[in-house]
């Protein structure tokens, strides 16, 4: 389930960036990637702009229903997560899920945030995935 919700979140940062070069090609200029509708452009509406407009307008649904399903990803993910608190050691476990597969730091830099030993981290994760597979079932 995470490494499906990290998938989707890769796809999903790749599809914004698609749109901001699309957006940049029909208009000329920068824009960020969460923009809510697209106006049609004040230059000529050649064909290729149309085209773009399209493909912007698909690829803006889609995310929409992505990022609809990455949050019930993320819902259910948070949801084991919560249960595995109520295990021993059940804090460490999560918060080490929450840091190093959702949130994408390091051993190290967790070991720093939380004033455990890098091994201690590494040992805790394999601990923590184990944990997180079984309550997934």
């Amino acid at each position: 389930m995470i490494k499906k919700y990290n998938q989707l979140k890769r796809k999903i940062e790749a599809q914004n960036e698609t749109i901001n070069i699309l957006y940049n090609l029909c208009y000329g200029t920068s824009s960020p990637a969460n923009f809510s509708f697209v106006k049609i452009p004040k230059k000529d509406y050649d064909s290729k702009y149309i085209k773009y407009l399209d493909k912007i307008i698909i690829l803006q649904k889609r995310v929409e229903k992505q990022k609809n399903e990455l949050v019930n990803i993320y819902t259910k993910i948070d949801s084991i997560l919560n249960r595995m608190e109520n295990y021993e050691n059940g804090y460490i476990l999560s918060q080490v899920i929450r840091l190093y597969d959702l949130n994408y730091l390091t051993f190290y830099e967790i070991s720093e945030k939380m004033g455990y030993s890098e091994l201690y981290i590494r040992n805790m994760h394999g601990k923590a995935i184990k944990l997180f597979k079984s309550l997934e079932k």
